[in-house]
This record gives C-alpha cells, sequence and structure tokens, in this order.
C-alpha cells in the first residue's frame, strides 16, 4: 500500500469512527429528562411545554425510588412509575412504548401491559393540566 492510499484510508476511518456514535445516536428516540421539577407536598409539577419536543418526558427522581414517566396522547395527560409490575426493574422509556430490560415486557405509555411476562399495568397517578402546569399527585 503506498503512504499516499494509506494517510487517505486512515482519515476516512478516523472520521467514521469519530461521527458513528453521534450518527447512532440521532436513529434513536430522545429522552427528555425534566430538572426543574417542583414539590409540593404529595405533588408535583411541571411546565406542559416540557411534552412539546417529543411528546414525553422522565422526572428521574420520585419518592417512589423509580422515575415518572409523563406523557401527552390526544390530549390526555398519563403519569406512569418506571417500575416493572412483574418483578420490579426499572423500565427503559420510549416514545410510545416502556420495555423492561430484565424480563422482555412490555408497556404502553399509559401503563398497560403489550407483552409477557408482565400481566399487570403499572403504577399510574392522577394528572390535572391548568394554565401550562402539570400537576401529579403521586401521594
Amino acid at each position: 500500500m503506498q503512504r499516499r492510499t494509506f494517510i487517505k484510508d486512515s482519515g476516512i476511518m478516523l472520521c467514521a469512527c469519530a461521527a458513528g456514535p453521534t450518527l447512532l445516536a440521532a436513529c434513536g428516540t430522545a429522552i427528555h429528562v425534566v430538572k426543574d421539577v417542583e414539590r409540593e407536598g404529595e405533588y408535583m409539577q411541571i411546565k406542559a411545554g416540557e411534552l412539546d419536543v417529543v411528546g414525553f418526558a422522565v422526572i428521574p427522581e420520585t419518592r417512589h425510588g423509580f422515575p415518572l414517566y409523563i406523557s401527552v396522547k390526544d390530549g390526555h395527560y398519563y403519569a406512569v412509575l418506571l417500575k416493572c409490575s412483574h418483578k420490579g426493574c426499572e423500565l427503559e422509556p420510549g416514545a410510545r412504548l416502556l420495555k423492561c430490560p430484565c424480563h422482555g415486557s412490555t408497556f404502553r405509555s399509559t401503563g398497560e401491559p403489550v407483552k409477557l411476562p408482565a400481566t399487570e399495568p403499572l403504577q399510574t397517578f392522577p394528572v390535572s393540566v391548568s394554565e401550562g402546569i402539570i400537576r401529579i399527585k403521586v401521594g
């Protein structure tokens, strides 16, 4: 191999290696983590605009020990604890499905199971929306 060919091929490979993770990340669903959460007694509040980009968001810390998944579907708001009803593993959130990495259970964003082994729905919380604020009663 000539030196010039080697340098050219090495440069192309270097660029591919550097750009690869960015391109792959762009293919996945963006997960919006809410950082500005107001807590007041048994309620958590976030701005409704937090769901504007991808239609859902995750509140990472709750008093229940698992993240909370907030979504909007057909104008209805849902709050679901990201804890699998099968064996209690933390679920991986997606745009419309929540998946369990432990045993493969899958749930809708509203909490209903759609793939075994889980047969029970996820824990949900009452949600109200007023004046651009989503209010979740977490108990």
